[in-house]
Order: C-alpha cells, then structure tokens, then sequence
C-alpha cells in the first residue's frame, strides 16, 4: 500500500512540476520582463502547487482502493447486485451517447474541413485531430478495460491473453489518451498565445 501511494505521489509530482516548468517557459517567452520581476511570486506558487495536487490526486486514489471504512465500499457491501446492475448500465450509457455523438462530431469536422473560412487555420486543424484522437482514445479505453463490466464478455480477454494482444490493446489506448492529452495541452497553449500576442500567432 506504501508503494502504491508513493507510485502515485511521484507521478502526480512529476506531472505537475512538468506542466509548470513549461508553462513558466512560455510565460518567459512571451513576457520576459513581466516575469523576471514576479518569478519570486510563481516560484512560490509553483511549489505550494506542486506540493498540495499530488496529495490531492494521490490520497482518494489511495484510499478508496485499500481503506475498508471508504463509503462507496461501506454502502456497496449491502447493495452489491445493484452495484453490478448500475455500472451495466452505465456502460452501455457511455456506449449509446458515443454512438450518437462522435457522427454529428465527425460530420462537424468534415464541414470544418471543407468550408473556406476554416480550411486555412491551422488552429482547427488542431482541434479537429484532437476531436479524432479523443474519440480513439475513448474506444481504446472501452476495449482494454471497460468493457470488462460485461460478465457474458469474459472470454474477450482470454481470447486478448491467448493471442498475446494485451500489450497492444493497452499500448493502443496510452497512445491515444497521450495523444489527445498532448494536443488539448497545446491548444490551450495556443489560445493562450492568442490572447497575449494575436498579431504574431496569426504571422
């Protein structure tokens, strides 16, 4: 359980401490001046920040996969059946509103594509691969884990295990969270350039 914790405080550190050197590298970019006289200040900040997410992110993870006093475990025991009925259900949910949704999405960009005043951007080009690798990744997630709710697809994994495609399925699905992770990121990177310097964004 020690381990568990300290796995996820480091890469919760890690990840934040990542995020915020960049972000101060942009920043130092873009106003060098403004930010030489305030790195005091976002020194400070970045550090209370990088200290206080991990515990955030890293404590309910850990205590609501190895504490026996977690309410959803308390409540969950008396109501087991009804556990398994909701994340049924519940799936399939995800899977109807995918159905229906990422057609309209897919027509959207296709227009997107097409029409002369988004063509040329380069920006909604951006957006449109992270829509497309948002919907790989969720279909990725779907069939590395969460399709595992369905008791009558059991053999779906053995079938994953005697085929030695576990690997795959799960190196498909990083690839495409990484992916869709990696472009949202820079899109707001590029949103925030746009409000800072519009004139030389657009150049």
């Amino acid at each position: 359980q020690l381990f568990i914790f300290s796995v996820l405080f480091t890469f919760s550190m890690q990840s934040s401490t990542s995020t915020l050197i960049a972000l101060s590298r942009l920043l130092s970019i873009i106003r060098a001046i403004h930010l030489q006289n305030n790195d005091g200040s976002f020194f400070t900040a970045a550090c209370l920040f990088s200290l206080i997410l991990p515990v955030a992110v890293s404590l309910p993870v850990f205590f609501s996969m190895f504490s026996s006093w977690d309410f959803y475990v308390f409540f969950l025991i008396k109501f087991q059946y009804e556990y398994v009925l909701f994340a049924y259900i519940f799936f399939w949910f995800s899977i109807a509103f995918a159905v229906l949704t990422f057609p309209f999405a897919f027509y959207a960009y296709f227009r997107i594509m097409r029409h002369d005043s988004f063509r040329y951007s380069y920006i909604y080009k951006l957006i449109v691969f992270n829509g497309i690798a948002n919907c790989l990744q969720y279909w990725a997630y779907v069939t590395s884990n969460q399709i595992g709710v369905l008791p009558n697809l059991n053999g779906y994994f053995d079938f994953l295990m005697d085929h030695h495609l576990v690997n795959l399925n799960n190196f498909s699905s990083l690839v495409a969270g990484s992916v869709q992770w990696s472009t949202t990121m820079v899109i707001a990177l590029n949103r925030l350039l746009s409000i800072v310097r519009a004139d030389e964004l657009r150049n």
